[in-house]
């Protein structure tokens, strides 16, 4: 059951994203704001209405990446990482002062025009917040010609501190399987002693375990849970992106 500090929480964070989440609603779009431009030789500021055409998300990216425009939109953004498909940005509202932060993942085909299918999981998590190991997805939204835009909860993201847990793309797979078994046998010993186990070494709950990977199994898609592919809300570890669509494309996918 999701705790009321996990609800005050996202309530926080969907309050601070939630102008971006209704400009990404309204794309394409005309967005005009309020700039102050600071004059040299009079040594003043002045005041100009500034209108920026956002159609796609490239250029939405673009826009909020520019200082004299970020501030109006949503307090500007700190590029994360990248992938095959995505490219990950932190940002927060300008009131907030970075003190909270969202995620916003701007996504493309690949190189060989393939779609990105992570708004499959994201649909699946939104479904199942109850689930802390699924990522809080604020808002998604599919374009034309395979892009995409999500607004999601910002997480602590550790490698190293997740491989220390013993966190291993194998072994995950392999506990997959035996979860796999347990579901179809819940009197099986063995696999439930190593699923039970994994879980206690990753500090996750073993239920919240079983549910999240019979769940992501629904996708059809290879799993790829490894220490880029998972964050912490607070303790809670967090799995924001476990399947790989296609083995040979797909791996390094955000």
């Amino acid at each position: 059951m999701q705790s009321y500090n996990d609800f005050l929480q996202l309530v926080e964070r969907k309050q601070e994203a939630l102008d971006l989440i209704k400009l990404i609603k309204k794309m394409p779009t005309d967005y005009t704001m309020e700039i102050f431009d600071y004059d040299t030789e009079t040594e003043e500021y002045t005041k100009k209405k500034l209108t920026v055409e956002i159609k796609n998300g490239t250029d939405l990216v673009r826009a909020l990446r520019d200082d004299s425009i970020s501030n109006a939109i949503g307090g500007g953004l700190s590029m994360e990482g990248g992938g095959y498909f995505s490219t990950v940005f932190s940002g927060a509202n300008s009131r907030a002062a970075m003190e909270r932060r969202y995620v916003l993942k701007h996504s493309t085909p690949g190189r060989n025009a393939e779609a990105d299918r992570w708004q499959d999981f994201a649909a699946l998590s939104q479904k199942n917040e109850s689930n802390p190991l699924f990522p809080k997805v604020l808002y998604f939204r599919e374009f034309e010609h395979g892009e995409m835009l999500a607004v999601l909860e910002f997480l602590r993201i550790d490698p190293s501190y997740a491989e220390g847990l013993g966190l291993d793309k194998g072994k995950f797979r392999v506990v997959a399987e035996l979860v796999d078994a347990l579901n179809e046998n819940p009197h099986n010993v063995y696999a439930k002693e190593q699923v039970y186990g994994y879980a206690k070494m990753l500090k996750i709950q073993p239920e919240h375990m079983i549910d999240f990977l019979t769940k992501v199994k629904t996708l059809n898609a290879e799993l790829d849970i490894h220490a880029m592919n998972v964050g912490w809300r607070g303790d809670q570890m967090v799995i924001f992106d476990p399947v790989s669509w296609n083995a040979d494309y797909g791996a390094e996918g955000i």
